[in-house]
């Protein structure tokens, strides 16, 4: 039988989802708590099989059933502070990959949000359910460019209706950026998923960040939306993608973002080559 702070531990390692890494489960399960002390705590329940070690990938688990007899003893408000913990820890991690993303180690990046991701899903949709702007803030575009980057079309939907849904019912003034930037990410899979909806939900964006640029900074996501709109219009009317592109480009360079400046030269040069074959045809 586990001594009552070890059941509050307990209880809190249920919120995770899949298998979690020992400093996942400190930070989530008793951040507070001594290290030590709490690495003999999670020994402790290890030794009960409550919750399984895999000493290959030096990674945790709980078994489903054992997980859901947790939860249940998860008191409402500590069921809420575990979330909160939870999904913190888990949108920091996906912002600390940006940088990987964006340059050459960006397999590894994937790689790394890959083994988290079950985690990363259910951190995602309590930040997103909450409209929590500050989580969904850190985690947007990276989750984004790994749901894109591997092909998982339908879970970036899913995860940005939810996000778009719950961020217009708090729609305020710290919310509409963020709306505008979650818009443009389920443009996107939307596209991706052939829905009728995707150049509307893109156009609703555009239109938010006009009106914010009167009053904010927003360059970087108009960039983002200028050169999505580009592609978008590719296949459709080339000659008025072009403009989008360089407006987004324009952008990027007065920014200093390469990374952006890299996506739209080449989605350029792919309209340029599309053109081309456009002449060579008439």
């Amino acid at each position: 039988k586990l001594a009552a702070p070890e059941q509050a531990v307990f209880a809190a390692l249920s919120v995770f989802r899949g298998d979690f890494t020992r400093q996942a489960a400190w930070r989530v399960g008793a951040p507070k708590q001594n290290k030590a002390r709490f690495w003999r705590v999670l020994a402790a329940m290890v030794g009960k099989s409550l919750v399984r070690y895999h000493p290959e990938p030096d990674r945790y688990d709980i078994h489903e059933l054992v997980r859901q007899f947790g939860a249940e003893k998860l008191e409402q408000e500590a069921a809420q502070v575990a979330q909160a913990r939870h999904s913190a820890f888990y949108c920091r991690f996906l912002a600390e990959q940006q940088l990987s993303l964006h340059s050459e180690n960006q397999q590894r990046a994937h790689e790394a949000i890959r083994a988290e991701s079950d985690n990363v899903r259910a951190a995602w949709e309590w930040a997103a359910t909450q409209a929590d702007v500050g989580l969904l803030a850190q985690a947007m575009d990276v989750l984004g460019a790994f749901y894109e980057g591997n092909g998982r079309f339908q879970e970036g939907e899913m995860a940005f209706v939810t996000a778009v849904t719950h961020l217009q019912a708090k729609k305020s003034s710290e919310t509409t950026t963020l709306l505008a930037n979650a818009l443009i990410w389920q443009s996107i899979f939307a596209r991706y998923r052939g829905q009728p909806q995707a150049p509307t939900l893109l156009d609703e964006s555009l239109t938010m960040l006009e009106h914010l640029a009167a009053d904010d900074d927003v360059r970087h996501q108009q960039a983002f939306a200028w050169r999505i709109k580009g592609i978008f219009l590719h296949d459709s009317d080339p000659q008025a993608a072009e403009p989008y592109l360089q407006k987004s480009l324009a952008a990027a360079k007065v920014l200093g973002d390469q990374w952006s400046m890299g996506k739209t030269l080449t989605a350029l040069g792919e309209l340029f080559f599309t053109k081309r074959q456009i002449k060579k045809a008439e």
